[in-house]
């Protein structure tokens, strides 16, 4: 009675069912975003669907720039041809009087032919000059008051994507595009368009790079660049999109933890969490080969004469700290025990995507319940190690049992050395459990801590080996089982 339909899930039925007879009366297909699907459903309380119209020549402007204007600001529904072209209609979901639909249909064509005027007067007046030109506008707008200007950091992202090219081994025209587009990636932020519709950042960095004559390639990295935008997003399709995307998200986490605003608790008003979960999953998803500690200290040098007393190795390891962090979660979100991230993070935590398949690996393993071999046979070496003293030993003082495990180990360091430089884990831990029978040979007939020093120290450099061997994998005293 009082024209009110209570029920949300009601209610979306209701627009669902006005939305498929738009579709079967215009042969055209609405294009329906959930997100904003939900918000009219919250909007509207007696709802009526109906289709509107606005002039052809609109679409002239980029479609991301229309779908903007109609679902951001208006709410209303973008419709698209067989093809999947946009054509110049909306649907409207209202609260009036069905009677007096033609009306409400009219008033919101009004509405958006100005929100539209609007779009296609910035778009022209963006487009009348390259995408280069906008980039020394940059000087006026702070980034952060104690890190600079926003044109400054350009510059530290330029550079620090040319050093990740390098570190990356990327290959010329790679490299080439990274630079381009980081030097372009924040220029459409002083753009009228942005600056009106500040969601289209990066969208519309990619058109007005077009428009400019830039490379396909550099055009679209700029886009990318802000991948991922949240949790579940999308990453970077391009190598030269996930380069400056690095580069922007690590130079963001170092200068701020180097004036000293790292998050706290829950506190983390630079979103620096995200921001090293989205270089993690790019370079892990990516399979790309980024040594952590290099990466940090190439963007550390950006921050050389900006921050005033910069301990760069205090700060490297404070962000290497908070990135190893990120990555114990990735870790455990991809199924592996709290055991195994620790023990694979101890051994090759600078490598995100090396570490994932070390842990895989792992995983497999103890999955299968061949574990013991591993981690007892090492256990009991490490307890009884001395590094200090080297692995340097001397062969004529071994007895039977000490020279079969110096024997074993011999041929296993060069299998193991193999099979890690072809990231074949599953056969590295295959050969590193395959010495648990000497081991064990060598902990039941010969005694280590023998009164002789000389005999003494020469099995403990014995053992140093069989450690480090184990090591160069993971610390496998970590495990708890």
């Amino acid at each position: 009675a009082g024209k009110v339909v209570v029920e949300p899930v009601q209610r979306a039925e209701l627009i669902k069912t006005g939305i498929q007879a738009c579709n079967d009366d215009e042969d055209a297909e609405v294009v329906v975003h959930d997100k904003t699907f939900r918000e009219v459903v919250n909007l509207v309380e007696w709802p009526s669907v109906a289709m509107g119209r606005f002039d052809e020549e609109f679409l002239e402007v980029p479609r991301d720039v229309l779908e903007t204007a109609m679902e951001s600001h208006q709410r209303y529904f973008p419709v698209q041809d067989a093809d999947a072209n946009l054509v110049a209609a909306f649907v409207v979901v209202h609260n009036g009087d069905p009677a007096h639909t033609a009306e409400i249909v009219a008033g919101h064509e009004r509405v958006l032919r100005a929100r539209l005027a609007d779009a296609a007067f910035f778009y022209r007046e963006d487009t009348a000059r390259p995408l280069e030109e906008f980039v020394p506008m940059l000087e006026d707008i702070v980034f952060q008051e104690r890190l600079g200007t926003v044109a400054a950091r350009v510059e530290r992202i330029e550079t620090l994507a040319g050093d990740l090219c390098s570190q990356m081994g990327a290959g010329p025209d790679v490299a080439a595009w990274s630079e381009r587009a980081a030097h372009l990636c924040k220029a459409d932020l002083v753009t009228s368009m942005v600056v009106e519709f500040p969601t289209l950042q990066g969208v519309m960095g990619r058109h007005y790079a077009l428009a400019a004559g830039e490379a396909r390639q550099v055009a679209g990295a700029i886009e990318e660049h802000y991948l991922p935008r949240h949790a579940g997003d999308e990453i970077p399709v391009s190598e030269a999109g996930a380069v400056v995307s690095i580069a922007d998200k690590l130079d963001s986490i170092v200068g701020i933890f180097a004036i000293g605003m790292a998050p706290t608790g829950s506190a983390d008003p630079y979103a620096l969490r995200r921001s090293a979960l989205g270089i993690l999953r790019i370079i892990i998803e990516r399979d790309l080969r980024v040594a952590l500690d290099d990466a940090i200290a190439a963007a550390l040098e950006g921050y050389e004469g900006v921050v005033e007393g910069l301990q760069k190795q205090d700060v490297g390891r404070a962000v290497k700290g908070f990135v190893l962090g990120r990555m114990e979660t990735v870790l455990k979100d991809r199924g592996h025990a709290y055991d195994t991230v620790e023990a694979i993070l101890a051994s090759s935590g600078d490598d995100p995507a090396d570490a994932v398949r070390r842990a895989e690996a792992l995983t497999a393993v103890r999955r299968r319940k061949a574990i013991a071999d591993l981690s007892v046979a090492f256990t009991r070496a490490k307890n009884l190690s001395k590094p200090e003293l080297g692995v340097e030993t001397d062969a004529s003082l071994m007895g039977d049992e000490e020279r079969a495990l110096l024997e074993a180990m011999g041929s296993a360091e060069t299998e193991v050395a193999d099979a890690m430089a072809a990231a074949d884990y599953p056969r590295v831990l295959e050969l590193l459990g395959g010495l648990r029978a000497p081991i064990d040979v060598f902990f039941e007939e010969v005694l280590v801590m023998d009164e002789d020093e000389t005999l003494k120290e020469n099995r403990l450099k014995l053992l140093n080996r069989f450690v480090a061997l184990f090591s160069q994998y993971a610390d496998f005293s970590a495990l708890a089982d």
